[in-house]
């Protein structure tokens, strides 16, 4: 999971806005420790960090990773496509050409 995060943010801390990354997990990591510091170190860059936990997901951890709470979401194995659906969704709605607000979104909890 770390190393995943790591490349990540790696790859969008110096792209423009809008940036995100969602961590598709059993959230069961090899170390809790350094997964946490890889997130946090997206968060604080900016980036949006999304969680999405499925089945034995421990969803309290997934939502210490997510840049926020509501950023962190449970799917069941048949709900994976759905969920990564509405994730594009919220995306394109807030950051597409249709667009009418000139104004930057809000961080964190825009699920």
């Amino acid at each position: 999971m770390t190393e995943g995060l790591e490349k990540a943010h790696q790859a969008l801390k110096s792209r423009p806005d809008p940036r995100y990354v969602v961590l598709l997990t059993d959230g069961a990591p090899n170390n809790r420790n350094s997964a946490t510091r890889a997130a946090k170190a997206i968060c604080s860059d900016g980036i949006e960090l999304i969680t999405i936990g499925t089945t034995g997901a421990d969803s309290e951890f997934l939502k210490t990773l997510a840049c926020s709470e509501e950023n962190s979401l449970f799917a069941q194995s048949g709900q994976i496509v759905g969920t990564f659906s509405r994730i594009a969704q919220v995306i394109s709605d807030t950051h597409g050409s249709g667009s009418s607000s000139d104004d930057p979104p809000k961080k964190g909890g825009w699920l």
